[in-house]
């Protein structure tokens, strides 16, 4: 009877060894998936930041586009506006009909260039900043020490940022000014008056 009852034990304890060895082997199984979905997880999150980040990106880089992409067409009318301005200033009755229209189109230029975002901003008087004034030539001046007492042309500001410093006339007296002293002086004098020179004008 004993032996009978070891006989019939054996294949009872195969199948409890068996099922241990089939719960092990789910638990694995487990774990293992509970891993890759983690690791999925982890992946669909990192995708979703990347997309986001490329979304933002694209968004600045069309603003800016939208900002800064004037800036060729920009640098060729603000020529032509430094000649109006010109034209006024040194016409010699204020009184005349043509001095007056060419103010009015000065005007209308300046509505147009500040729905764009260009504001024009004026140097004389200010005290001297070489991130805001280029002196494209010295002279004594009749002015407080480091300030600007002659303004050739108006700056500009596109946004928020500058676009074009305004260009002045530097004391010849005044230690703001001795960097441009020397043939670096001379070249930039002969460039930046060959730019303000009119279109009609040789240079």
């Amino acid at each position: 009877a004993a032996r009978q009852a070891a006989t019939a034990a054996k294949p009872v304890e195969k199948n409890v060894v068996f099922l241990e060895l089939e719960v092990e082997k789910l638990r694995r199984d487990v774990e293992k998936a509970r891993g890759d979905a983690a690791q999925a997880t982890d992946a669909k999150m990192r995708a979703l930041a990347e997309l986001d980040n490329v979304r933002k990106r694209s968004e600045r880089e069309k603003d800016e586009i939208r900002k800064f992409g004037i800036e060729s067409l920009l640098r060729e009318i603000l020529g032509v506006w430094d000649n109006l301005t010109r034209a006024v200033s040194h016409a010699s009755n204020k009184d005349d009909p043509v001095v007056h229209g060419v103010e009015l189109v000065l005007r209308q230029f300046s509505d147009v260039l500040q729905r764009f975002g260009v504001v024009p901003f004026h140097a004389l008087g200010e005290k001297f900043d070489p991130a805001k004034h280029e002196a494209i030539s010295r002279a004594p001046l009749d002015a407080p020490e480091g300030t600007v007492g002659v303004e050739v042309a108006c700056g500009f500001m596109l946004r928020e940022r500058m676009f074009r410093p305004a260009m002045v006339v530097g004391d010849s007296q005044s230690g703001e000014m001795d960097k441009i002293d020397g043939p670096y002086y001379f070249f930039k004098l002969i460039q930046r008056m060959r730019q303000l020179l009119p279109p009609w004008m040789p240079s």
